[in-house]
């Protein structure tokens, strides 16, 4: 496996207490701040987009998206705005205080911003450009497979000093030993593509440092997710929002958001 760290009892989150934790940040003004969207395309093969966000001390949670097959990209347009309103994350009229429309851009594959045919001739609008004709704002994320699973890699491992952020022990104290990226228990094709991402072999049925190229869209779209993610060794918890311990601390003592796991 390219994942081996991957446990879906560690990394997986039921939805209802992912969707808590967002509006709790977002109630103490950072998730609109830090929500992250990426997107692999595909037609024939599935397309697969991510709805993710970030906390104060740089964990990563894919909420939401979706991965399917043969949708138009007004289609595909269509649901990815469908999923930012559900979580208030708009603009124009639905705008909150907190996005702006030059905000609303998506990590995507580099390849739909080409606009060159196998004989490299121009041959018109690039598939970044449908999607800008639909009001879909796309970026390039980064393409490096190697460099990117080496990110995704970081992310998944469980850091035995890293305190949960979500999920408390039986004395309601954070549960220390955790990774820092988290998948929503709803995007079941996350689960079902990472435990079936492999390494190619080469004719002396050595492994390559090359993915089989095989049901990889969700592994695409999260390395394009973190494309502009710090490092794990570099990164650094903000000290701008001082709320964020009593934040913590507050939401655990509600009796009605109690934090334990039941899975």
């Amino acid at each position: 496996l390219i994942y081996p760290e991957y446990n879906p009892q560690v990394h997986m989150i039921n939805h209802d207490l992912l969707v808590e934790y967002y509006n709790q940040l977002v109630r103490f003004g950072g998730a609109y701040d830090h929500v992250l969207e990426a997107y692999d395309h595909g037609i024939a093969k599935p397309a697969c987009y991510g709805f993710a966000f970030t906390d104060f001390v740089g964990n990563v949670f894919v909420l939401d998206g979706f991965y399917e097959k043969e949708m138009s990209i007004a289609n595909i347009s269509r649901e990815i705005n469908k999923t930012r309103r559900e979580y208030g994350y708009a603009s124009g009229t639905e705008a909150s205080n907190f996005v702006s429309a030059e905000d609303l851009r998506i990590l995507a594959d580099p390849s739909i911003f080409r606009r060159v045919s196998g004989n490299s001739q121009t041959v018109g609008v690039t598939t970044s450009g449908m999607f800008r004709e639909h009001g879909i704002k796309m970026i390039r994320g980064n393409n490096d497979v190697l460099n990117g699973i080496a990110k995704v890699q970081s992310y998944l491992y469980i850091d035995p000093y890293h305190k949960h952020p979500i999920l408390t022990d039986e004395t309601d104290r954070p549960i220390v030993g955790a990774p820092r990226l988290f998948v929503s228990k709803k995007l079941n094709w996350f689960d079902t593509e990472i435990v079936d991402y492999y390494w190619k072999k080469d004719q002396q049925n050595e492994y390559e440092d090359i993915p089989m190229d095989r049901n990889d869209h969700a592994m695409d779209m999260v390395k394009y997710l973190l494309s502009r993610r710090p490092r794990v060794a570099t990164a650094k918890v903000n000290q701008v929002h001082k709320v964020i311990p009593d934040a913590y601390r507050r939401w655990r003592e509600a009796p009605e958001q109690t934090m334990r796991s039941k899975a």
